[in-house]
């Protein structure tokens, strides 16, 4: 027994060793330049990274962040991607470096996931060898879950933390102890909360049948009154971490009925990417024969086994496995595979924990042994053959985030072939035709072999240079302006997060957690983006002289269009725009809500109640010439129809005194991956070629066809098919006529406004009563003082701030919460004060005295565990038969 306590170590060094000898193999970081950072890695945790440590340094705020969609609540966020103690290594890297430290940080949690998995099978299975102890860890640590998804690198904590949160429950249950279950669960929720929310799901399956298996009669009820107990201590102590993440979760844009997404899918799941999550580990999957086969099956195997089936069938039904993720998913669709990997190990292990030990033999069978060795060639061959000849066919996951069918059967002979090793391990081992010694070393073998193999295919394959980010993170620092700005995009030349990752205020943001009001709003504004992610190109020079866009980034090789320059290497340049005004403006009405309607006629708005004029600054231009095209406008927009043959519009725009012009090609704002208009145009100027597609996810803003000066412009529209569209055409606007009146805004009124803790503060003046319009999303959780009294917030252009101000000088003050933030931070200490007396009156064993109600919990939990088995298996196939 003191053997095996002392090597603890020993899984979590294994898998170390194992990603050096994958990271040595691939020229990866500490071995190489080479990254595996890929995805919503680079898009999404490496700038927020970037983010969290200007936060962790006092250069912005937790709560209120200007670096992210024009100012947005950074706590989801953090508790969405980064809420993990690893992310306090980024204090120790400099930003340049962040994408090499991915590597390091993927190989630290999945060894800290081996070795609490090695406490939980330690535990669980005291019997166990351990060399097959590491192997289960290791199985645990390198499952299909973590190759497929640890680009989501906060799950891998989750991953680490669940076999302790099963050791809490198994405390709860057998030994009546509380505080290691509401550690454990308190971890996870603070880990990641939506990845709880199917911890939570199966939380109340698992204690059911625990409950039935493996309590008796006399103890379920008291058994379920401190799981109750219990987890309400958890939900209260926790009530600051889920409680706004959740009210922020519910306003972000990814608002979809459920019944629409269960129903607009099919009944079957794409199961060439759902099964490898769970074929990875082929031990799990040898767990079903060796289950079927056991004669006489422990508590716990049944337990395990039930759940296991149980996160099977999501796996083929797609309507159920949608439930498991709140009633839908963009992709990873076993976002619960690391449950489901760990019930089949466990069952496995229940059968190998079974064995008789002083019936093993010394020597193992000649024909066991040469059977066994035999697949293990075989699958040595397989895994040279498919790395050598199949690579490009295997590696597809990684370029699509989808399996192949032929992927998948390409795999699927390595997995079969480490499916029945490991199920012949097992069955002659558990029936004492193997010895205790071969079994540990063929076991560790193909656990190697097999972990190596997945390694090269799901994460080795996502190399690519780590240091190609470095002239982004060069440009942090360089603009030299104490005020408020914001640092925008001409085009999407790098992920947009990344903008606010080296230190600018963005209007960009790509994350789940996207303001929907926000995303709508900033794309009707002319502003490019699709799904959750709002991109800072495009809109026109007024747009970004009233949202503060005072600052531009473009490729080392474009033009400035007369822009000065601030700031260039070798691939980028900052420039200063032509057109700025300070952050926030003075209005005198709130202007139009933003509706779906032509995105000039809202910059004509823009600029009507900015400048108080009734004049328009935009004009629009009709084509000269069209060409197999019938174009059709209504109250909603323009129709454009083609005939057979290629069709164009032709333009000569006689440009009086100095224009930009800006064509515009959009039906309507949503968070669609496509939109029926992608790919409708190609335009040139002057015969130039400006673009061969547009619009596109990327770019579907506003776009600037550039500043001429009187001179006729020839503009030539190709159309690739028919549009419908709210605003499409060319407009003119007049550069001077804004010069004018920028210049006589600055003269009536000065606002001087700095970021402040969460929020804003600063003194404005005006000549006139009126609201000061700041370009920042409106909604909950701000308020407003003006001369030191509280003023009502009202909205401007139904989606931006506006507060009163008076004619004079004004000290204002903005401070925003987080909606659910406060009240959260309530609740967690009204959980203190419950867990206290919680704990005193367990030790003192005077829960005794509350017998009576132990049967109305059971009643409850039993409500309860039907409604989840309802609403998880029975409510998604009706809804689908019903409505699909």
């Amino acid at each position: 027994m003191t053997k095996k306590r002392t090597l603890w170590w020993l899984a979590p060094f294994t898998v170390l060793v194992l990603m050096s000898v994958v990271y040595l193999v691939n020229g990866l970081f500490p071995f190489g330049k080479n990254t595996i950072s890929w995805c919503d890695m680079n898009q999404q945790v490496v700038p927020l990274l970037m983010d969290f440590k200007d936060i962790l340094l006092g250069k912005s705020s937790m709560l209120f962040n200007l670096q992210n969609a024009g100012g947005m609540n950074f706590w989801g966020v953090f508790l969405f991607f980064l809420s993990s103690p690893f992310s306090f290594l980024v204090l120790l890297v400099p930003k340049a470096d962040f994408y090499l430290l991915m590597n390091v940080m993927v190989a630290l949690k999945m060894a800290c996931s081996a070795l609490t998995a090695g406490f939980l099978f330690r535990r669980f299975f005291p019997k166990m060898e351990t060399f097959a102890v590491t192997a289960f860890s290791v199985m645990y640590a390198c499952s299909g879950f973590t190759m497929m998804y640890f680009q989501n690198l906060v799950w891998l904590d989750t991953v680490c933390l669940f076999p302790l949160f099963l050791i809490g429950l198994r405390k709860l249950f057998l030994e009546k102890k509380l505080v290691p279950y509401i550690l454990s669960f308190s971890a996870l929720l603070v880990v990641h909360f939506y990845l709880s929310y199917m911890i939570v799901m199966w939380l109340v399956l698992a204690s059911g049948i625990i409950c039935f298996f493996m309590t008796s009669k006399e103890q379920r009820g008291e058994r379920i009154f401190l799981l109750g107990v219990a987890t309400v201590a958890v939900l209260l102590l926790t009530g600051v971490i889920w409680l706004p993440a959740l009210m922020q979760f519910l306003e972000s844009g990814r608002g979809e009925s459920v019944v629409e997404s269960i129903s607009s899918g099919s009944l079957l799941t794409r199961w060439n990417t759902t099964l490898p999550v769970l074929t990875c580990t082929g031990m799990a999957v040898a767990a079903i024969p060796l289950t079927i086969l056991e004669k006489k099956q422990t508590d716990v195997h049944k337990v395990s086994f039930i759940l296991f089936v149980l996160l099977l069938i999501p796996l083929f039904i797609d309507p159920i496995n949608k439930m498991w993720h709140t009633g839908s998913y963009q992709a990873f669709p076993v976002r619960y595979g690391f449950i489901l990997v760990l019930m089949g190990l466990l069952a496995a292990a229940c059968s190998i924990e079974q064995t008789d030990r002083s019936r093993l033999p010394f020597h193992t069978d000649k024909d066991i042994l040469g059977v066994s060795i035999g697949i293990l060639i075989l699958i040595g061959t397989a895994v040279l053959w498919l790395l050598s000849h199949q690579y490009e066919n295997l590696t597809i996951y990684v370029r699509t985030l989808w399996m192949s069918q032929s992927a998948f059967l390409l795999m699927m002979i390595f997995a079969i072939l480490a499916a029945a090793l490991y199920f012949l391990l097992g069955y002659f081992y558990r029936h004492h035709a193997m010895s205790k010694r071969f079994f540990c070393v063929i076991l560790c073998l193909i656990t190697l072999t097999e972990a190596f193999f997945y390694a090269e295919v799901f994460i080795a394959s996502a190399e690519h240079d780590g240091t190609t980010k470095q002239t982004v993170t060069d440009l942090e620092g360089k603009i030299d302006d104490n005020s408020l700005y914001r640092l925008k995009m001409d085009k999407k030349y790098f992920d947009v997060n990344l903008i606010g990752g080296i230190g600018y205020p963005s209007l960009s943001h790509y994350t789940s957690l996207t303001d929907g009001t926000y995303l709508k709003a900033i794309r009707e504004m002319g502003y490019s983006g699709y799904w959750m992610e709002v991109n800072s190109n495009g809109g026109t020079a007024l747009s970004d002289a009233l949202f503060g866009n005072r600052y531009s980034v473009l490729s080392a090789f474009a033009s400035t269009d007369g822009r000065e320059k601030i700031y260039s290497n070798e691939d980028y340049q900052i420039v200063k725009e032509n057109f700025t005004m300070p952050f926030g403006t003075v209005i005198s009405n709130l202007g139009e809500p933003l509706t779906d309607r032509n995105r000039f006629e809202i910059q004509n708005d823009l600029y009507h109640t900015a400048f108080g004029t009734e004049e328009d600054l935009f004009t629009q231009y009709q084509p000269d010439f069209t060409e197999n095209v019938e174009m059709s406008h209504s109250d909603t927009g323009e129709k454009i129809t083609l005939d057979d043959g290629a069709a164009y519009l032709q333009y000569q725009i006689p440009v009086k005194g100095t224009q930009t012009l800006y064509f515009d090609c959009f039906q309507e704002a949503t968070n669609a991956l496509t939109e029926p208009v992608n790919g409708g145009c190609a335009i040139a100027v002057n015969g130039k070629i400006i673009r061969s597609l547009y619009p596109t996810s990327t770019e579907n803003g506003i776009l600037n066809l550039g500043t001429f000066t009187d001179e006729t412009v020839q503009v030539k529209i190709s159309l690739f098919h028919s549009l419908n569209c709210t605003s499409f055409g060319i407009y003119g606007m007049d550069c001077k006529k804004l010069q004018n009146s920028i210049q006589s805004c600055e003269s009536c009124q000065d606002v001087n406004l700095k970021e402040s803790k969460n929020g804003l503060s600063g003194t404005v003046y005006t000549e006139q009563d009126g609201y000061l319009f700041l370009p920042i999303r409106g909604g909950n959780g701000f308020t407003a003082e003006v001369n030191g009294s509280s003023v009502n917030i009202d909205s401007a252009f139904g989606a931006f701030l506006a507060i009163p101000v008076t004619a004079g000088e004004n000290q204002v003050t903005v401070t925003y919460w987080p909606s659910g933030f406060r009240q959260g931070i309530i609740v967690s200490i009204l959980g203190l004060f419950y867990l206290i007396p919680l704990l005193y009156l367990h030790k003192k064993k005077m829960f005794l005295r509350l017998k009576f109600l132990y049967r109305p919990a059971q009643w409850i939990f039993a409500v309860l565990c039907i409604g989840v088995v309802c609403l998880l298996y029975i409510a998604p196939v009706v809804v689908w038969i019903v409505y699909s």
